[in-house]
């Protein structure tokens, strides 16, 4: 049925409001513009006598790229790109013609380490000043590092400050100075 009234449609410009109805029903874009153009179809919604129809939304840039395989190749640029740090954007940006979401996806799918706990790892104590739970006293910096469920977890372990259970380091980004909470409050 469509198809026939998308043949038959040209006899219905002669009748803008029929035109309207029957591109309307059968959802045509091509013809719902071609029959809004029309001067009366145009003034009746522009004084609201009718609605103006919805179209489809356009096929985005997204959409239209081309179906992504993962080849070994692209894989391995990857898997080197997400240890080197970049971002999701900045890898799909270096690929081509695939998404952010894509290059996410993929990551997950290969297992790749999160970024927390790659970026956890820098500025900690050596591996011979990581310490467990039972380790840590008073003296010792009792900044988490990891996630605590996994067998990697462990505690920076560096000489922490007096009065303090965190090394010089952990306690600049653990302690905010009161003058500095204020500037960065919004307004």
């Amino acid at each position: 049925m469509k198809e026939k009234l998308i043949n038959e449609f040209n006899e219905y410009v002669v009748y803008p409001f029929v035109a309207f109805a029957v591109a309307n029903f059968i959802k045509d874009d091509k013809l719902l513009k071609r029959a809004i153009s029309a001067p009366e179809v145009a003034e009746a919604i522009k004084l609201g006598e009718i609605s103006r129809p919805r179209l489809s939304k356009p096929t985005s840039a997204v959409a239209s790229k081309q179906k992504l395989t993962w080849s070994d190749d692209r894989i391995r640029q990857l898997e080197g790109l997400w240890r080197a740090g970049l971002s999701a954007s900045q890898i799909a940006a270096e690929l081509g013609n695939v998404t952010r979401n894509a290059v996410i996806g993929k990551v997950h799918k290969l297992g790749l380490p999160n970024r927390s706990s790659v970026s956890d790892y820098q500025g900690v104590a050596p591996m011979s000043q990581r310490l467990s739970l039972l380790e840590l006293n008073e003296s010792t910096c009792h900044w988490p590092v990891g996630d605590p469920s996994s067998p990697d977890f462990f505690f920076c372990g560096r000489k922490a400050l007096p009065g303090l259970p965190y090394c010089a380091e952990h306690s600049k980004v653990i302690y905010t100075p009161a003058g500095e909470r204020r500037k960065q409050k919004p307004k």
